[in-house]
Order: C-alpha cells, then structure tokens, then sequence
C-alpha cells in the first residue's frame, strides 16, 4: 500500500508575524524620506521575543541606498540580559571591527553594519517629561521615525504610550508614529 500523505506541517511563529505586520504598517523608508531623515530610527521599548522579531524585521526591512544604515534604540529594564541574548542570537551583528568602512574616494563613511543601542528604563517609574534617555533621541539629530512598545503586559504598554504621547505634546516634541501589539 503506498504512503498516503495527510498534510503538511507548517509552523508559523506569531512574533515574526507581528514583526511583519509592523514592518507593512510603519513604512519606515517612506516616513524616513518625508521627514528627510537621514536613518531608520526605530526606538523599541521591551525586547521580549516580538521586540526582537520586530528589530530583526526592521533590520533587515529598513536599509536603502540613499540611507545609512538603520539605528535601533532599544530600552528595556533589563538592558544587560537583552543585549546580551541579542550579541549571543547574532554574533556578527554588532561587531565593531566592520562597523564604519570609508568610502574609497574618501566621500563619506558608509556603515556597514547597524546602530543598536542598549538602555535600561523602568516603565512603572520613568518621567516621560523629565527623564533625559527618553529627550535624548528627541534631541539627537537623527530623531526617532517610530517607537515601538513590545513590553509584555498590555497595559504598560498602554500606559507607557499615552505619558509618551503627553510628554511630546507638553514638551513641544515633533509628533512620532507609536505603534502597540493589539
């Protein structure tokens, strides 16, 4: 009797599906380019595993040859254990030795690799007005295209988003795309 197949198996990974839907949704490269940005820059708060597939996506998602690569300010209460998952998942990632390689006409530098920084913020506790992590890349000169809330719990998420958005309208920051799981 011959072998009867019943159907495949298929294994899907819901994160990286929410990483794809973002990366639909955000249009990172076309926001960049209205606002004339220079980069992608995604600031992503909480880097459990659909923060991760959401940096991952937008990595690989959000390089253009008019662009330097993109920049990624990741902000989690545990800065140390994130980073460190991220280095040991993608070793070549952030390495430094091929970070900055110069043009050989000696135009500018061109960065082969991305920008991801690392920071701890503790979302329950944070002052969305005050704190100077969270103006910094407000101030910076490559300015946030996006922020992406990845905490676990919903209503931090929630919350965080909402004193974010106060925080931009009573500090007279340029408004920024939030994106949240629903």
């Amino acid at each position: 009797m011959p072998f009867v197949r019943c159907g495949d198996f298929r294994p899907f990974n819901m994160d990286q599906g929410a990483a794809l839907a973002f990366t639909n949704s955000a249009q990172l490269i076309r926001t960049v380019r209205e606002q004339a940005q220079p980069r992608v820059h995604l600031v992503i708060i909480g880097l459990g595993n659909l923060g991760e597939a959401i940096l991952v996506d937008t990595l690989m998602n959000s390089c253009a040859y008019d662009l330097l690569s993109p920049k990624v300010t990741v902000l989690d209460v545990n800065r140390k254990a994130v980073a460190g998952r991220i280095r040991a998942a993608y070793p070549r990632l952030l390495e430094t030795s091929l970070d900055r390689m110069a043009d050989p006409a000696g135009g500018r530098k061109y960065e082969a690799l991305p920008v991801i920084e690392f920071h701890k913020i503790n979302l329950d506790a944070v002052d969305f007005i005050q704190d100077p992590l969270l103006a910094a890349p407000e101030d910076a000169a490559e300015p946030p295209t996006a922020w992406a809330f990845c905490c676990g719990a919903d209503r931090v998420n929630l919350s965080a988003r909402m004193r974010l958005d106060l925080a931009m309208e009573q500090g007279g920051r340029n408004p920024v795309p939030f994106f949240l799981r629903r």
